[in-house]
């Protein structure tokens, strides 16, 4: 009888002991382990479980050393599924467009682009248009130029697209700045070559007279 309750409560406080890693695990708390002696079948169980921890904390690290690299981009980097589903931004995404990351995720990527623009006539146009549109939260326009690539995972072949926008807003305005300045030189340039060719024509009269006017 003491045995079998001597076993019973091993028993238990071995679970005990399993379930709190599980939950520790479960809050992501990944760098805990249990000791173990390697010498039965739960000492087994256990040492499973402490490597099944160190994989998700090999992953969680990997993760976020991933999300640190996204988010000291400064362009844009949108991920979405094959239907245009929102499944990762970074911090420039909220910072330029003016959303929270929880108003974007799990939305379609229609809510960024121009009226009249989805995700499918993205994909399509990325090669056609050198400029797309981007809206805020505020209904303002982002001009941008993007760079568009498929992504994929081994038991998937085909899961969505990585987009990365980069705000081309001054390149442009300097283009329309030096477009407006060499329009008022171009329109300058006539004007001096008008008052050029009236000055030459006003010295072919003079000559003409013997440099004088006869009124």
């Amino acid at each position: 009888m003491y045995a079998n309750l001597t076993t019973y409560l091993c028993l238990k406080l071995f679970i005990r002991r399993i379930n709190g890693l599980l939950l520790k695990y479960a809050h992501q708390k990944y760098n805990e382990n249990l000791p173990f002696s390697g010498e039965d079948i739960m000492d087994s169980l256990i040492y499973s479980i402490n490597f099944m921890g160190e994989e998700l904390n090999y992953s969680t690290v990997t993760t976020h050393y991933a999300q640190d690299v996204f988010n000291s981009i400064a362009n844009i980097i949108i991920v979405v599924d094959n239907l245009g589903v929102i499944l990762f931004i970074n911090k420039a995404t909220t910072q330029k467009l003016g959303y929270k990351e929880k108003e974007l995720k799990s939305q379609n990527i229609k809510m960024l682009l121009e009226e009249g623009f989805d995700y499918k006539m993205l994909i399509e146009s990325k090669s056609k248009r050198k400029y797309f549109n981007f809206c805020t939260k505020n209904h303002e326009r982002i001009p941008v130029s993007l760079s568009i690539s498929k992504f994929s995972r081994k038991d998937n072949p085909f899961m969505g697209h990585v987009i990365i926008a980069r705000d081309v807003s001054m390149k442009i305005k300097y283009q329309n700045a030096i477009k407006e300045h060499n329009r008022k030189m171009k329109k300058t340039n006539k004007e001096l070559k008008f008052a050029l060719a009236k000055a030459e024509e006003s010295e072919k009269l003079k000559s003409s007279y013997g440099g004088k006017y006869y009124y």
